[in-house]
C-alpha cells in the first residue's frame, strides 16, 4: 500500500515537470502542496469532449439560432403589419381630409 501514493506522487511530480514546472522547486513543496498544485493545473486542463457530445452541441446550438431567427422574422413581421396598418389609416385620413375640403 505504501508503494502506491508515492509512485502517484512521482506521477505528479513528472506531470508537474511536462507543465513547466522546475524538479528543484518541486522537490522543496510537501506532499499535500504537489497534490494541491497538481490539481489546479488539472482543473485548468482542457476538456476532452467525445464526437457524440459535440455533436449534441452543435445540433442544440443550431436549434438556438433557428429559434432566434424566428423570434427575430416575427417580431419583422409584427412590425411590418404595424406600419402597414399605420399607412391604410393615414390613407383614410388623408382621403376623408380632401373630401372634406371638396
Amino acid at each position: 500500500m505504501k508503494n502506491t501514493p508515492s509512485k502517484t506522487l512521482d506521477n505528479l511530480i513528472l506531470d508537474l515537470q511536462v507543465q513547466g514546472l522546475e524538479l528543484s522547486y518541486l522537490n522543496q513543496l510537501s506532499e499535500h502542496e504537489i497534490y494541491r498544485l497538481a490539481n489546479k493545473y488539472k482543473q485548468n486542463e482542457p476538456q476532452k469532449i467525445s464526437f457524440e457530445e459535440q455533436e449534441l452541441i452543435n445540433q442544440q446550438s443550431k436549434q438556438k439560432e433557428a429559434q432566434r431567427k424566428q423570434r427575430q422574422l416575427e417580431q419583422e413581421v409584427k412590425e411590418t403589419s404595424k406600419y402597414q396598418h399605420l399607412g391604410g389609416l393615414y390613407r383614410i385620413s388623408a382621403s376623408l381630409a380632401k373630401q372634406g375640403l371638396k
